[in-house]
Protein backbone atom coordinates (compact mmCIF):
# COMPACT_ATOMS: atom_id res chain seq x y z
CA UNK A 1 0.00 0.00 0.00
CA UNK A 2 1.88 3.30 -1.04
CA UNK A 3 1.17 6.38 0.62
CA UNK A 4 -1.92 8.07 -1.02
CA UNK A 5 -4.01 4.85 -0.06
CA UNK A 6 -3.79 5.67 3.50
CA UNK A 7 -5.34 9.04 2.78
CA UNK A 8 -1.44 10.78 3.33
CA UNK A 9 1.01 11.63 1.40
CA UNK A 10 4.04 11.38 4.00
CA UNK A 11 6.13 13.87 1.34
CA UNK A 12 3.28 16.83 2.43
CA UNK A 13 3.88 16.39 5.98
CA UNK A 14 6.30 18.69 7.63
CA UNK A 15 7.16 18.77 11.32
CA UNK A 16 6.85 22.62 13.13
CA UNK A 17 9.34 23.39 15.61
CA UNK A 18 8.34 27.12 15.54
CA UNK A 19 9.03 30.00 13.94
CA UNK A 20 11.63 30.65 10.86
CA UNK A 21 14.52 32.81 11.21
CA UNK A 22 12.50 35.31 8.29
CA UNK A 23 9.10 34.77 10.03
CA UNK A 24 10.84 35.90 13.67
CA UNK A 25 13.14 39.16 11.94
CA UNK A 26 9.38 40.23 10.33
CA UNK A 27 7.64 39.78 13.83
CA UNK A 28 10.19 42.04 15.08
CA UNK A 29 10.06 44.61 12.60
CA UNK A 30 6.68 44.90 13.42
CA UNK A 31 6.47 45.28 17.03
CA UNK A 32 9.36 48.30 16.54
CA UNK A 33 6.87 49.93 14.51
CA UNK A 34 4.68 49.64 16.76
CA UNK A 35 6.31 50.47 19.51
CA UNK A 36 7.71 53.60 17.65
CA UNK A 37 4.32 54.44 16.47
CA UNK A 38 2.95 55.10 20.32
CA UNK A 39 5.94 56.88 21.13
CA UNK A 40 4.79 60.38 20.15
CA UNK A 41 1.26 59.70 21.62
CA UNK A 42 2.74 58.34 24.73
CA UNK A 43 4.78 62.08 25.01
CA UNK A 44 1.58 64.27 23.73
CA UNK A 45 -0.39 62.34 26.79
CA UNK A 46 2.37 63.40 29.14
CA UNK A 47 2.69 66.79 27.63
CA UNK A 48 -1.33 67.77 27.91
CA UNK A 49 -1.10 66.20 31.44
CA UNK A 50 1.64 68.56 32.45
CA UNK A 51 0.32 71.62 30.81
CA UNK A 52 -3.47 70.68 32.28
CA UNK A 53 -1.49 70.22 35.77
CA UNK A 54 0.26 73.71 35.63
CA UNK A 55 -2.79 75.92 34.35
CA UNK A 56 -4.50 74.58 38.03
CA UNK A 57 -1.75 74.97 39.77
CA UNK A 58 -1.38 78.55 38.20
CA UNK A 59 -5.27 78.86 38.85
CA UNK A 60 -4.74 77.85 42.64
CA UNK A 61 -1.96 80.36 43.37
CA UNK A 62 -3.57 83.40 41.67
CA UNK A 63 -6.78 82.54 43.91
CA UNK A 64 -4.46 81.60 46.73
CA UNK A 65 -3.02 85.25 46.26
CA UNK A 66 -6.45 86.75 46.23
CA UNK A 67 -7.62 85.20 49.13
CA UNK A 68 -4.23 85.66 51.20
CA UNK A 69 -4.96 89.74 50.16
CA UNK A 70 -8.81 89.62 51.57
CA UNK A 71 -7.62 88.30 54.78
CA UNK A 72 -5.23 91.02 55.07
CA UNK A 73 -6.87 94.11 54.70
CA UNK A 74 -5.90 93.98 50.29
CA UNK A 75 -2.02 93.34 52.15
CA UNK A 76 -0.37 90.66 49.10
CA UNK A 77 1.85 88.29 51.14
CA UNK A 78 5.47 89.01 50.66
CA UNK A 79 6.35 86.14 49.37
CA UNK A 80 4.65 82.86 48.08
CA UNK A 81 6.26 80.87 50.33
CA UNK A 82 10.01 80.19 52.03
CA UNK A 83 11.50 77.55 49.56
CA UNK A 84 14.93 77.60 48.09
CA UNK A 85 16.21 78.10 44.76
CA UNK A 86 16.09 74.91 42.69
CA UNK A 87 13.46 71.97 41.76
CA UNK A 88 10.33 72.14 43.86
CA UNK A 89 9.99 68.63 46.41
CA UNK A 90 8.67 67.01 49.23
CA UNK A 91 10.87 69.33 52.08
CA UNK A 92 11.37 72.10 48.99
CA UNK A 93 7.39 72.87 48.34
CA UNK A 94 6.32 75.94 46.88
CA UNK A 95 3.24 78.60 47.09
CA UNK A 96 2.40 77.40 50.72
CA UNK A 97 1.83 80.50 51.90
CA UNK A 98 -1.16 81.20 49.61
CA UNK A 99 -2.41 77.33 49.12
CA UNK A 100 -5.24 76.35 51.38
CA UNK A 101 -3.53 72.39 52.11
CA UNK A 102 0.04 71.64 50.47
CA UNK A 103 2.54 73.03 48.80
CA UNK A 104 3.77 71.79 45.06
CA UNK A 105 5.73 69.43 45.59
CA UNK A 106 7.35 68.87 41.49
CA UNK A 107 7.35 69.61 38.32
CA UNK A 108 7.95 73.32 39.25
CA UNK A 109 11.54 75.33 39.65
CA UNK A 110 12.11 78.21 41.78
CA UNK A 111 14.92 80.56 39.97
CA UNK A 112 14.65 83.37 42.08
CA UNK A 113 12.41 84.99 45.30
CA UNK A 114 10.02 85.88 42.96
CA UNK A 115 10.82 83.55 39.86
CA UNK A 116 9.09 80.37 38.70
CA UNK A 117 9.09 77.83 35.95
CA UNK A 118 6.34 75.59 35.50
CA UNK A 119 6.56 72.12 34.35
CA UNK A 120 6.47 73.58 30.74
CA UNK A 121 8.78 75.59 31.39
CA UNK A 122 6.92 78.47 31.54
CA UNK A 123 8.06 81.57 33.44
CA UNK A 124 5.84 82.94 36.03
CA UNK A 125 6.72 86.03 37.92
CA UNK A 126 5.33 87.21 41.31
CA UNK A 127 4.65 90.69 41.86
CA UNK A 128 3.63 91.83 45.75
CA UNK A 129 2.90 95.09 44.80
CA UNK A 130 -0.02 94.11 42.56
CA UNK A 131 -0.17 90.54 43.44
CA UNK A 132 -0.09 89.61 40.09
CA UNK A 133 1.15 85.75 39.14
CA UNK A 134 2.28 85.97 35.52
Amino acid sequence: MNDYNRGVCMNTIKRSDGLSIVQLILLIVLLVVLALSAIPVYFNVVLQTQKNQERDDVGYVRDGIAFYARGHNRIFPGTLDGAQSGDASIVNQFFTRVLVKDGVSNGWVKDGPFLYRGPTERLYKYNDQDGTFK
